[in-house]
């Protein structure tokens, strides 16, 4: 069984809707496959590969059962206090055993059945565009349909969540719910909109993984700018920015891109060579931000998102920065 999930890109609003304010965010064509079959073993192994970096693990049944138990404890202890969420998942690839243990307990399906679980993503790891919920969501319902346990799309949103939280703390739900459903939304809780695509043609920039995961991002924006009016700011950016992309408004865009970079530096998750580069993109009269939650620490900040009429190559190679080729992906989760 092979299930596939996209990627995303978020245009605006991360951070700011962890305080309920809204997102515009688009799924895109980079994707995780996973893919679970039988290997006539007694064993559980997991397969990894995303690019030049690949990983293998063999499991029995007990002991995923045991990782899903103490990665269940350790974030209760996270949510008590007593631990940073940075040590919740101190090995990201934990995520694979993970969700593949959140679908076969429901059962006990995995007692006694050889199976091997192959996952491959070309989306960017640690660098927000959604690749541990791709990958969650694309091991979650491949391992569903081998056993046969039949979920709708609310249960592999939840799910998906689940798995989330070990990473980020206390999720807002944008990236299991794009990457499940696909297209260009306003995601906003309890308030959630299917939008027409963007016709504005935009780029994206890799910068590099940060050396903060979204979680500690999080915890630190929360720290330092939780009770500010700032967030008004942001939601005031998306509204108009939502506007402007119906509109294909180029000057409401890049005014309303350059606006949430300023907002974003302002909460400190812009690293200062990212500043430098969208500086450089502003002065050739293009807009930029990063994509995700950035970093507190370091000078890489995944990816960012480009507004530009001029040729990006140049300026990149300067930064030693990667230009990705993209596009917008209107199907979400889906069998492969």
């Amino acid at each position: 069984m092979t299930a596939i999930a996209p990627g995303k890109i978020i245009l605006t609003g991360e951070h700011a809707v962890v305080y309920g304010k809204p997102a515009l965010v688009t799924a895109v064509n980079r994707f995780a496959r996973t893919c679970v079959e039988s290997d006539g073993s007694s064993s559980i192994r997991f397969a990894f590969r995303a690019g030049k970096q690949s990983s293998e693990v063999e499991y029995t049944a007990d002991g995923v059962f045991e990782l899903y138990c103490r990665l269940n404890d350790r974030y209760q202890e996270f949510s008590a206090e007593a631990r940073d969420i940075g040590s919740v998942l101190t090995n990201p690839l934990e995520l694979i055993p993970y969700a593949y243990a959140v679908i076969a307990n429901r059962n006990n399906a995995a007692a006694g059945i050889g199976v091997r679980v192959t996952v491959d993503v070309d989306i960017p790891p640690g660098c927000g565009m959604g690749a541990s919920a791709a990958v969650s969501l694309s091991v979650l319902k491949s391992v569903a349909e081998f056993y046969n346990v039949e979920l709708g799309m609310g249960d592999y949103y939840e799910c998906a969540l689940r798995c989330e939280r070990l990473q980020h703390g206390r999720p807002s739900g944008i990236d299991p719910y794009v990457c499940l459903h696909g297209g260009f939304i306003r995601f906003q809780t309890d308030a959630i909109k299917r939008l027409a695509a963007p016709r504005t043609a935009f780029s994206i920039v890799l910068t590099g993984t940060p050396e903060s995961s979204t979680g500690e991002c999080v915890m630190k924006v929360r720290e330092n700018h939780a009770g500010t009016d700032i967030w008004t700011e942001f939601e005031a950016v998306a509204l108009e920015l939502e506007l402007a992309i119906a509109a294909d408004d180029i000057t409401g865009i890049y005014r309303n891109i350059r606006e949430n970079h300023r907002l974003l530096t302002m909460i400190g998750v812009v690293p200062k060579k990212v500043c430098e580069f969208v500086r450089e993109v502003e002065d050739r009269n293009g807009a930029a931000k990063i994509s995700g939650g950035g970093s507190v620490k370091g000078d890489r900040a995944g990816v960012v998102i480009v507004f530009a009429d001029f040729e990006l190559a140049e300026l990149c190679e300067k930064f030693d920065y990667t230009l990705l080729s993209i596009s917008g992906e209107n199907r979400g989760l889906r069998s492969n």
